[in-house]
């Protein structure tokens, strides 16, 4: 269970990192 946890918790925190890239490149664009 508890690997599952974390391997939960890596995945948001990619799927976080990917989303505020894309935040950046947008407000680049802006």
């Amino acid at each position: 269970m508890t690997i599952s946890l974390i391997r939960l918790l890596a995945t948001y925190t990619l799927q976080t990192a990917r989303v505020n890239d894309f935040h950046r490149a947008i407000f680049r664009y802006l």
